[in-house]
């Protein structure tokens, strides 16, 4: 079992500061560690816990994403489900988060630069003001909260920016229930290409930048927890693609 202020502690471990701008990619076992309550309840403490650790100046945002719209040609700001899990779901509906109308790589957020992340570009998943560009810019802290390393998303930006030849672009088109308003959207989405072996294995990268203590990283009672800066990731990524087009996917292994 781990307390609160476990939690605080290893967020100090990982140098996150109170004021910073932190996107978490997370899951629920983390706070299943806690003890007693449902995990309902132990999900609310683990967010509010970190939200006091991060202070009225620090910013929390964590990804509520919808693939399915590329399907469905819907989503409902406040009623559609995250398709990542229990953690970023229960995030959504905390008191203060807001979540912003991207149609399929929707973040919720709490905190100083939330209007910033609100007001994201919606016409494209991955390209200028869209919310890892604005991360990027920003200097964001990604940390990944009982995850594991490929699950950073942020890593298909750096992908575009790169113009990756495994990738290409696709418009998808529906619309967006907010405020009981309907909104038509068509957005770009840097897909995958099926042909080659396109999903993501981060573990050279994850090598790279602990050799060069760009990755902090520490234990939660039995689970781990990551942290590194995004220009830092962006940098080390784009060099390792440079010198492999292939080195953040699985593909470099048939090579």
């Amino acid at each position: 079992m781990i307390s609160l202020s476990q939690i605080s502690k290893s967020l100090k471990k990982i140098d996150i500061k109170k004021g910073d701008l932190v996107m978490m990619h997370g899951d629920a076992n983390i706070s299943s560690q806690l003890d007693k309550g449902t995990i309902y309840h132990k999900l609310k403490k683990t967010f509010l816990e970190i939200i006091k650790y991060l202070g009225p100046r620090g910013t929390l945002i964590i990804p509520t994403f919808t693939t399915s719209f590329t399907k469905k040609k819907f989503f409902n700001v406040k009623n559609s489900k995250s398709e990542i899990g229990l953690f970023s779901d229960y995030f959504r509906k905390i008191k203060g988060v807001k979540r912003n109308l991207h149609p399929i790589f929707s973040v919720a957020v709490i905190g100083k630069y939330s209007k910033i992340f609100l007001n994201s570009n919606l016409n494209d998943c991955f390209g200028e003001k869209s919310t890892f560009d604005l991360l990027h810019k920003l200097n964001g802290k990604i940390v990944c909260f009982g995850c594991g390393f490929n699950e950073i998303t942020f890593t298909i930006y750096v992908e575009q920016c790169a113009r990756v030849d495994y990738r290409y672009f696709k418009f998808f088109s529906g619309s967006i229930n907010f405020k009981r308003k309907k909104r038509k959207i068509t957005t770009r989405y840097f897909v995958r290409d099926l042909s080659k072996k396109t999903d993501l294995d981060l573990f050279l990268l994850r090598d790279v930048m602990k050799k060069r203590k760009k990755l902090k990283m520490a234990s939660l009672g039995r689970i781990a927890i990551h942290k590194i800066n995004s220009k830092d990731y962006f940098r080390e990524a784009s060099k390792l693609l440079k010198k492999n087009k292939y080195g953040l996917i699985e593909e470099r292994f048939s090579r």
